[in-house]
């Protein structure tokens, strides 16, 4: 079972992979262009799907189907910070600290499953890595980082 740890190599990185495993060229290209799809699709969602849940591929249009709390946002946290896009990254959590809770923008109810793996999921999974990045800062260096607002 593959397990997220921290690199010691990279400060900030989570490494995923076993080490000492070599990627081939092979996958290292493959692995670009899954990072560059997921980029696409992040930037075409922020640009017209955002604050809504989901953008219509199509359309280009935003629709909320879990509330109105930018469901593809909070879902995308953890692989925006694990194939290291660290300015996206900042600006999803930013994005996330924005969001009201308290209202839901649908008329179907608050789903209790939902909310628990969408956004406790991925806030707690985002606040573990912001944690540690801030922790192995500190280490090095001293002042507050950008994400102190985060941590508070």
């Amino acid at each position: 079972m593959r397990t997220a740890t921290t690199s010691t190599l990279v400060p900030g990185r989570v490494q995923i992979q076993k080490p000492g495993i070599a990627q081939t060229e092979q996958d290292k290209q493959r692995a670009d262009q899954v990072k560059q799809a997921f980029t696409k699709a992040f930037d075409e969602y922020m640009q017209f799907g955002f604050p809504a849940d989901e953008v219509r591929p199509l359309s280009k249009n935003g629709r909320d189907t879990r509330n109105g709390w930018s469901a593809t946002l909070v879902d995308s946290l953890d692989t925006l910070f694990v194939m290291d896009l660290q300015d996206r990254f900042t600006q999803g959590v930013a994005a996330t600290l924005k969001i009201d809770f308290s209202r839901s923008r649908t008329h179907e109810g608050v789903s209790i499953f939902e909310t628990t793996i969408r956004y406790i999921a991925g806030i707690l999974v985002s606040v573990m890595f912001l944690v540690d990045q801030k922790t192995k800062k500190e280490k090095t260096e001293p002042e507050a980082t950008p994400f102190s607002v985060c941590l508070i």
